[in-house]
């Protein structure tokens, strides 16, 4: 398989945008006036970048398999006048064809999508269904690298977006500029700099999402990697951060920002030895998530429940704490506005000592552990801990070892107390929203593939090392 057939991918898209306006346009004229994306990764990020930064709401995602996220599909009042795209590259991603089927129970399959490799389950799904149309992914393109495939182009159609010109100024993308970036960004890491702090201005503020997968998941493999940073709220980086601010303002740029991102990580991939285009613990964890469930379905007791992580106080956490260290809440939380906005809270009202790393959307987007031998070369005199509000979902990749954060030391006792007292309010509401939106889930339909069974209300774990973005 030719790796690299992500160069090229504007070219095709250029060859195939008058087909994808013309399904557009026919969607449209059918009464289907609302786009929901079903798909994780990959598959939803580049849709939900272009949704937000066009700024129309007529298209949206669905990415998180929290009951109520689900549930906020199902009952929406445009419900009925909803398109809903199916995009797995694998055509076996277990979240993406849960929300399909739960879906499909309450739409007609004539409002069903797919995009998909050739061959796929998904695919034979979809044509014995009797889906509205099938949409090759291309089998040599790797799902992060896909935004400028039908993956994120059929969406800009359903959008209304200018797609011919958004492709035509990815194809004059400054190659050489693209690779400088990679390279620098790859000396600060070596350098211990392994925070990469992503600030676009903020009409294409959701582009940093899409960058956090596609870093973190090509170079997070082998005890090396890089912890890109989202919406952090300190002005000035740390002894172990570095920070990119500079990015184009203009929505129909953002073909050049996903070219030129994907040329510096494959750069940045190559200067830290490790190979941009596999994802093995994204892998091992779908077969984790495949037998979690299967123990469920054959009446027995998943792992997960039969031995539950541990859980500690956030005091015996910091004490844990190690230089370069940096702290991933898997949150499994509804993706709503306000739990996002308890999240983003507690970065805030973490001690001044700790540092915060990113915020609260998270998917597979999940960074293994470091090594220890990189840990203790990471020079942060202030032994800042990061900290990154994730929402997890079952399936998610990385390494299952606990990270191993460090706690900042020092005086300020007073001002901390009444830090970690607001931090520790605010993770109880957010707990309690979640379960107050799973018994919504399990009240509705019992039945649902859309389970409780592998979520945990907020806390602090052991298992604490993914990284991932916003909802």
């Amino acid at each position: 398989m030719d790796q690299l057939a992500w160069r090229t991918t504007q070219r095709v898209s250029l060859a195939q945008w008058d087909e994808l306006v013309r399904f557009a346009d026919a969607a449209r004229r059918d009464g289907l006036t609302h786009t929901v994306v079903c798909g994780m990764g990959g598959s939803s990020l580049a849709p939900a970048v272009l949704a937000s930064s066009f700024a129309n709401a007529s298209l949206s995602v669905l990415d998180s398999t929290d009951p109520s996220a689900v549930l906020a599909v199902a009952r929406a009042p445009d419900f009925d006048r909803t398109l809903f795209v199916v995009c797995s590259k694998s055509g076996s991603t277990v979240e993406t064809l849960a929300f399909y089927h739960y879906l499909a129970a309450r739409a007609d399959a004539t409002r069903f999508v797919a995009i998909t490799d050739p061959g796929s389950p998904l695919e034979a799904l979809a044509r014995e269904r009797g889906f509205r149309a099938v949409f090759p992914h291309p089998p040599d393109v790797g799902g992060r690298y896909a935004p400028l495939t039908v993956v994120g182009m059929l969406p800009a159609a359903l959008l209304g977006v200018n797609g011919r010109v958004l492709l035509e100024r990815a194809l004059a993308v400054d190659t050489d500029a693209a690779r400088v970036r990679g390279r620098r960004i790859a000396e600060a890491v070596l350098a211990g700099r392994d925070k990469l702090v992503l600030r676009p201005p903020t009409p294409v503020a959701r582009l940093a999402d899409w960058i956090e997968q596609l870093v973190a998941e090509s170079t997070g493999k082998g005890g090396r990697g890089v912890v890109p940073v989202v919406d952090d709220p300190l002005p000035t980086p740390s002894p172990d951060s570095q920070i990119v601010s500079e990015f184009s303002a203009d929505p129909l740029s953002l073909g050049t920002e996903f070219m030129a991102w994907e040329y510096a990580t494959e750069e940045l991939c190559a200067r830290l030895g490790v190979n941009a285009f596999d994802q093995p613990d994204v892998e091992a964890a779908k077969a984790l998530a495949r037998a979690e469930l299967a123990g469920a379905q054959g009446g027995g007791v998943g792992a997960q429940h039969a031995a539950p992580l541990p859980t500690i106080t956030p005091d015996a956490l910091r004490r844990a704490a190690r230089p370069g260290d940096y702290l991933a809440i898997l949150a499994y939380l509804a993706p709503t506005p306000d739990v996002i906005a308890k999240l983003q809270g507690l970065r805030p009202a973490l001690p001044p000592l700790h540092r915060s790393a990113a915020q609260g959307r998270a998917e597979h987007r999940v960074v293994p552990d470091r090594d220890r031998g990189r840990r203790r070369g990471c020079r942060d005199s202030r032994q800042r801990v990061h900290v990154r509000p994730t929402q997890a979902r079952a399936g998610a990749g990385g390494h299952s070892g606990a990270a191993r954060p460090r706690a900042p030391r020092g005086p300020r006792a007073s001002e901390t107390a009444r830090r970690r007292r607001r931090a520790r309010d605010s993770i109880g509401s957010a707990s309690a929203a979640s379960q107050t939106g799973s018994q919504d889930a399990s009240s509705e339909s019992p039945s649902s593939p859309i389970s409780t069974s592998f979520f945990t209300p907020a806390a602090f774990t052991t298992n604490s090392n993914a990284v991932r973005r916003s909802w």
